[in-house]
């Protein structure tokens, strides 16, 4: 689907940064709409939601002003795995 160095392949693909936030729910997918008006990209996993973000640091502040309230929140930078969900359109 692509190919390339990782760092360039992160850098065409994807955003600097992703939030991974995890809530208390086995059901992550109530979250996907309430989370997509904060983010460039919502990935659901079975066990997380990654929300991909130019400005990721401060999405969390969004978040809790809009009373989304997970568990945990992790800001972390981008990946391979980012990559992948998105060429494959993975959620």
């Amino acid at each position: 689907m692509a190919e390339g160095a990782p760092r360039t392949l992160i850098e065409q693909f994807s955003t600097r940064e992703v939030v991974e936030l995890r809530f208390t729910t086995d059901d992550h997918e109530e979250y996907f709409d309430r989370l997509a008006p904060f983010a460039e990209r919502v990935e659901v996993l079975p066990d997380r939601v990654c929300c991909t973000s130019t400005t990721a640091t401060t999405r969390c502040a969004t978040f809790t002003a809009a009373h989304i309230t997970p568990t945990s929140a992790l800001v972390r930078r981008s990946s391979l795995e980012d990559v992948f969900l998105h060429l494959t359109g993975r959620r």
